[in-house]
């Protein structure tokens, strides 16, 4: 979603709210409106995928938007309603396993030597940026861009339900430096020089993290960290 659309939907809601206020609308009640959050876990699912986000967590949006959606209307396959949420629990751990962001047998992160076939986006490589220094955020939107940059000094990207997109493939580094990454209900993509010394170190809260860099040898310098926190969301740091 662009930053036009997201403006004008912020627009229309005030305006709404107004109209309500000066009693010219007459807006349902709060416990009216509550009642339908399944079909709005279902449409903000629905728009992550048309972003091109079919990350775990995307479909469990729709997944529980859609159960509780069915529960609403007495149309749903469960006999006894005690069992939802487990089943919905013990489904995102088999998808988590299933996914390869982590090794059971070495009980860390899984790193692939070999880069991943897929590439980013064309919108994401037009959107061209000269910057040292990323300060970026997003929050019920989606953001695509790429980054050039001779003296690349880090930063934080920062999503909160929502999605981004960032190819740093074309950075260098004079000395080392760290880029934090912080995703709560989102998903992070990022791209990194296949020649790039990188460390990656950070915590998943029922969220996963897809991490597939070269390995480190010896005592190279200058060094890019990436530090990350996801909270029920997902990142993905291909080099």
């Amino acid at each position: 979603m662009k930053r036009a659309t997201f403006g004008i939907l912020l627009i229309l809601l005030g305006t709404v709210l107004l109209l309500e206020l000066f009693e010219v609308l007459t807006l349902p009640s709060w416990n009216e409106l509550w009642s339908y959050w399944p079909f709005i876990l279902v449409a903000l699912g629905l728009f992550f995928l048309l972003q091109g986000d079919t990350g775990v967590f995307t479909f469990f949006l729709i997944l529980i938007g859609t159960l509780f959606s069915l529960r609403r209307f007495h149309v749903y396959p469960f006999t006894n309603e005690a069992v939802i949420w487990p089943s919905i629990i013990i489904s995102a751990g088999i998808s988590f396993i299933l996914s390869g962001s982590f090794s059971a047998a070495s009980g860390r992160r899984s790193y692939c030597e070999s880069p991943r076939t897929s590439e980013p986006g064309e919108q994401t490589r037009k959107n061209q940026r000269s910057i040292d220094f990323l300060d970026e955020s997003v929050f019920l939107s989606g953001k695509n861009f790429a980054v050039s940059s001779l003296n690349f000094r880090g930063g934080e990207l920062s999503v909160v339900l929502g999605g981004m997109e960032v190819d740093l493939r074309n950075i260098k580094l004079t000395e080392s430096a760290t880029l934090f990454l912080r995703c709560t209900l989102g998903g992070i993509d990022l791209f990194l020089p296949p020649e790039l010394p990188v460390v990656v170190r950070g915590q998943e809260i029922l969220g996963g993290a897809d991490v597939r860099v070269h390995p480190l040898s010896s005592m190279e310098e200058p060094v890019l960290t990436i530090d990350y926190h996801v909270v029920l969301g997902g990142i993905d740091v291909v080099q």
